[in-house]
């Protein structure tokens, strides 16, 4: 049975990808400083057109949690 989407629920799917995006943000920076080792470069290539918007996709999605955490966060 489908269930009608009410208020934010359209929003749920968008969420879950920029936390997946910023989450891989995270990962690479941590590979980066840790081992040197790129992992977006590594799967699309250094200065690539896709690394540059996989960077710029983690970027805008890393700016929006904030600015919606910092809107929607009870205790902040």
């Amino acid at each position: 049975m489908k269930r009608e989407m009410k208020g934010g629920d359209y929003m749920k799917p968008l969420h879950m990808v920029m936390v997946i995006l910023v989450t891989v943000g995270a990962v690479n920076w941590g590979l980066v400083g840790v081992a040197q080792y790129n992992f977006v470069e590594s799967l699309f290539g250094a200065g690539s057109t896709l690394t540059n918007l996989i960077y710029i996709l983690v970027g805008v999605s890393g700016i929006w949690l904030f600015v919606q955490h910092k809107t929607e966060c009870k205790s902040c």
